[in-house]
């Protein structure tokens, strides 16, 4: 329910900063950490607006740090850059709705516990601390590649809700 929720709209308005692949990518980080922040979330903060507002936040958070990324490696320009505006924004299903919001952050919970220990830790160091991936992989005292595999995995079983 959550990621069916909040999948489409959270796309729709990350499309108006970036290109579609970006966008898809920034959804799932977005979801992704929503997942493993789940027990953070407090609806006390976010005065009134509820989870909705809070996904949007991150997602436009997310969308501003890939086209500031991309600037600086001179990739092609964004959606932004040629004058789109994501003032449009799609709304959120579910923003008013406090039992939605229960039984969204009860399926994140359960997303994080369908991952394994490792891809947990992937997630949680890439988007939590920030980490790249080459980081995290000297860390954990495995290859690269192994460490794209968690973070493939994890997206795997994130579409697979949605």
């Amino acid at each position: 329910m959550f990621f069916g929720l909040y999948a489409g709209p959270l796309t729709r308005f990350a499309r108006g900063w970036l290109s579609p692949q970006d966008a898809e990518e920034v959804v799932d980080d977005v979801l992704l950490e929503a997942a493993a922040s789940a027990e953070e979330y407090d609806p006390s903060r976010t005065q009134h607006s509820g989870l909705s507002v809070w996904l949007l936040v991150r997602c436009r958070s997310r969308a501003i740090d890939r086209i500031r990324r991309s600037r600086r490696h001179g990739q092609a320009s964004t959606t932004l850059e040629q004058g789109e505006h994501a003032s449009e924004a799609a709304t959120l299903v579910g923003s008013d709705d406090p039992q939605r919001e229960v039984e969204a952050r009860w399926e994140l919970r359960a997303f994080w516990a369908s991952l394994s220990e490792k891809e947990r830790e992937v997630v949680a160091l890439h988007h939590f601390y920030g980490l790249p991936y080459d980081a995290i992989a000297l860390r954990m005292h495995v290859r690269l590649s192994t460490i794209h595999e968690y973070a493939k995995r994890a997206r795997a079983k994130l579409k697979k809700r949605v």
